[in-house]
């Protein structure tokens, strides 16, 4: 399993990601046609945050993960929504993650980019409706 044969240290704080480099044969070994793996930690064990403050978690962690591929000099950095373990709505997490993605092109001329993928058909029908520019 790839998770385990990257000796992921934990705890990974809260709003903060970790790029692990994929070893070629493992990459090969399990099919992995990536170069790295990036972890983010979006998942709260906290019942009192309002949604300002998940967004915020998820927001710090967008930004770190792109500073990290922007230092690797990685192109393309692809997720699905951080929604926080789902703690999240995935609209409030979706725009919460472009508004991240843009802040960041403000300041970072080493701008990967971002593809955002959604699971189900109708949650994606509902983000192109919502943020048609996406499309």
């Amino acid at each position: 399993m790839l998770g385990r044969a990257l000796d992921i240290a934990y705890p990974i704080p809260l709003g903060q990601s970790r790029c692990y480099a994929i070893d070629e044969g493992l990459a090969e070994e399990e099919n992995c046609p990536y170069g790295y793996a990036l972890i983010a930690s979006t998942l709260h064990h906290l019942d009192n945050l309002d949604t300002e403050q998940k967004c915020q978690i998820i927001s710090r962690a967008l930004t770190s993960a792109l500073s990290l591929t922007a230092q690797k000099g990685i192109g393309q950095l692809a997720t699905t929504v951080l929604a926080g373990g789902w703690r999240l709505s995935e609209m409030d997490a979706l725009n919460t993650m472009i508004a991240a993605y843009q802040a960041f092109s403000h300041i970072n001329p080493h701008l990967p980019t971002l593809n955002i993928y959604l699971l189900e058909q109708a949650k994606y029908q509902t983000a192109i409706e919502t943020f048609p520019d996406l499309a």
